[in-house]
């Protein structure tokens, strides 16, 4: 068996040995179990207005599915039902009046037509009495083409209403382990990359085993172009850094023994990670820059005794670490303030967050800061929970059959990507903190598991 699995059954072993399904705690901690979030904000969006499309009506609707689905999974809307009402209002050129602003029970729509092949369309927005015309966006007639450029749509509408950048044009990786036929019928494990909705996968490093692949975060503006992840190569997991348009890796570090669960600081210039170099999986941090790879010595930045640490995640300022310990008996979530070179381990007290259930794993810290998701073992299913820094409230996000595993936030903050193992198939499903039913994206053979949401 793998070193890494191992490791985790270590660090795990308490949740398969029957025990009780929730573990109270003396210490105040409020859990909530219904959505105590905002609610999701109305949109429409009209059928394709005009006869001269260059498709037929099947790929029309397609090309709908496509934008509806973006705007019920960005985590902030959803889209209203056809209605023949507002089909009449919103055909033709749209002139509102401010009482007719005022009425519409949507907060914008979005009407479409064709001028030959190029895709145009006018957003209005209510709360501006607004009309936001686009022109010139050429279709080809190839769905996993065009169905980037409906993302596009989908985030232009994302930041016209919330001035901010939508999720529909982002990627997410993740790690597709199957069993390669032939004579030596081995498990291999790949990294493959696919749009957000799961459409559009391509494998990025193959010929190897590979596990916790995250994108090294991108600056601001720009689109997630590296990553970092561990590989079997030698026996022993190490860590490496690859290009996504080169599938290549490159080791990171000689530092001796298991090295896994690396994790990039949002100002890319330092990496946590679990090593047992030690003698124990403890936690360690690496300066680093993309250019140089690692730079100077790691530093070991907390162990406790016997205990095994795991996945650890930075706060969006890189101040902090929320990690994985079973210091004190099953695994829980702790919160740690980065200690400064030379300060003894010994006199770091890392705060426990997950004091209701004790049987938490996988913590992964939102952009925003408000807010940690990881999974927990709840009435013997592992569930995505999510713990809310200021209100220091554990909610329930999940529900139903499957062990739900490895939650990662999208850029947002608004939505998670995780996987979900029910029996011998582990398939990607979306949640948002508002909207109760989850979705599975991306299809095929194969077990995908270890996702991660990129800009």
């Amino acid at each position: 068996m793998e070193i890494y699995m191992v490791y985790l059954r270590i660090l795990f072993a308490s949740l398969f040995l029957g025990s009780a399904a929730f573990a109270y705690s003396n210490e105040n901690n409020l859990v909530v179990r219904l959505n105590m979030e905002e609610e999701l904000i109305p949109l429409y969006v009209s059928e394709f207005q005009g006869g001269c499309a260059p498709f037929d009506s099947a790929y029309l609707n397609k090309l709908l599915t496509i934008l509806r689905f973006d705007l019920n999974h960005n985590g902030m809307t959803f889209v209203n039902a056809k209605d023949p009402k507002w089909e009449k209002t919103l055909a033709g050129a749209v002139e509102l009046t401010d009482e007719e602003w005022r009425s519409l029970p949507f907060h914008a729509f979005i009407k479409l037509s064709f001028q030959e092949k190029n895709l145009e369309g006018e957003m209005g927005i209510r709360s501006t009495r607004s009309l936001k015309q686009f022109h010139g966006l050429a279709l080809s007639g190839n769905l996993n083409e065009d169905r980037r450029v409906m993302h596009q749509i989908a985030d232009t509408l994302y930041k016209e209403l919330f001035q901010k950048a939508g999720i529909a044009t982002s990627k997410i990786l993740y790690t597709l382990k199957k069993n390669e036929k032939g004579a030596n019928q081995k498990w291999v494990s790949e990294i493959w990359e696919a749009d957000y909705d799961g459409y559009n996968p391509h494998k990025i490093i193959d010929g190897g085993y590979f596990v916790t692949p995250s994108y090294i975060p991108a600056k601001p503006g720009f689109s997630s172009g590296s990553i970092i992840y561990s590989a079997y190569k030698s026996g022993q997991p190490k860590i490496y850094v690859a290009q996504v348009n080169e599938g290549i890796g490159r080791r990171l570090s000689l530092l001796r023994g298991n090295q896994f669960m690396p994790a990039v600081a949002p100002q890319r210039d330092q990496i946590a990670f679990v090593c047992d170099v030690a003698g124990n999986p403890d936690l360690f941090i690496q300066p680093f820059s993309l250019e140089k790879g690692s730079e100077g010595k790691p530093r070991q930045i907390f162990s406790c005794g016997q205990a095994v640490q795991g996945t650890p995640s930075f706060s969006p300022d890189g101040k902090k670490i929320a990690f994985v310990s079973n210091k004190d008996g099953s695994p829980r979530v702790y919160m740690l303030d980065i200690p400064k070179e030379r300060v003894s381990i010994k006199d770091l007290k890392p705060k426990l967050l997950t004091k209701y259930s004790r049987e938490s794993t996988a913590p992964a810290w939102s952009p925003d800061g408000t807010k940690i998701a990881y999974c927990s073992m709840t009435q013997g299913v592992r569930q995505i929970w999510i713990y809310d820094l200021k209100k220091q409230e554990e909610r329930q996000l999940t529900f139903g059959a499957g062990h739900k595993e490895n939650p990662a936030w999208s850029p947002n903050s608004r939505m998670l990507v995780y996987n979900n193992l029910e029996g011998d198939a582990s398939h990607l499903y979306l949640v948002g903190l508002r909207q109760k039913a989850p979705t599975r994206i991306g299809q095929g053979e194969g077990l995908q598991r270890y996702p991660s949401w990129g800009s």
